[in-house]
């Protein structure tokens, strides 16, 4: 006859499985989150973005240089002209033409009066085959750092989506990348998702 010791310690293991079995580990493997659906957009006719300008050694001749995300922005449109803001008061709008080679562009100019006198000048370009959109701020992983990111939704996995922030007003962000209507994108816990980590997303 089995002891009574022997069988306490038999069912105590097996009370231990029973709460430590599969559907615990896959809760703990799977991080519950709030998500935000995509019902709207709008056409983007204007993209601003910032560059240097840069003297070349010949006379006259300048080009520009833009940071990370407004290299990656040109690129995406490949806009064949981007039109400066100059610094002057009633400043006759000024185009500069881009010409693009493989995954790079030039941008050489030549200024009327020889000389620019700022070395940040704004520039805009128009493009009539984007759509932006208007999310929540707390979607975006570092909005305010150099590179921005989503985590959208796809067959229960967040996966990392690089956007880029054209504007901010109050909690919402502009955004354009690569979505469309209906896509989930995350809003909470955003700081403790890995690219590929299964989620449970509330609406």
């Amino acid at each position: 006859m089995m002891p009574w010791s022997a069988i306490l310690m038999i069912l105590f293991i097996g009370n231990l499985l029973f709460f430590c079995g599969p559907s615990q580990r896959e809760s703990k493997s799977e991080l519950q989150t709030k998500g935000y659906e995509l019902k709207s957009q709008f056409p983007i006719r204007e993209i601003s973005v910032r560059g240097r300008v840069v003297k070349n050694k010949e006379k006259n001749l300048y080009h520009l240089e833009f940071e990370p995300n407004s290299i990656h922005l040109i690129q995406l449109h490949k806009p064949s002209k981007i039109q400066l803001k100059l610094p002057y008061v009633n400043a006759q709008t000024f185009v500069v033409n881009l010409h693009y080679k493989n995954d790079s562009f030039t941008s050489n100019f030549t200024f009327p009066e020889g000389w620019i006198d700022s070395s940040q000048l704004e520039a805009v370009f128009y493009t009539k085959q984007s759509f932006g959109y208007k999310i929540p701020l707390n979607t975006i992983y570092s909005p305010f750092g150099k590179y921005q990111s989503v985590y959208r939704v796809v067959d229960g996995k967040a996966i990392r989506l690089n956007v880029e922030v054209i504007g901010i007003k109050e909690n919402q962000a502009l955004v354009v990348g690569d979505l469309m209507l209906g896509d989930i994108l995350v809003i909470s816990r955003l700081g403790e998702l890995v690219d590929g980590m299964s989620v449970k997303v509330n609406l």
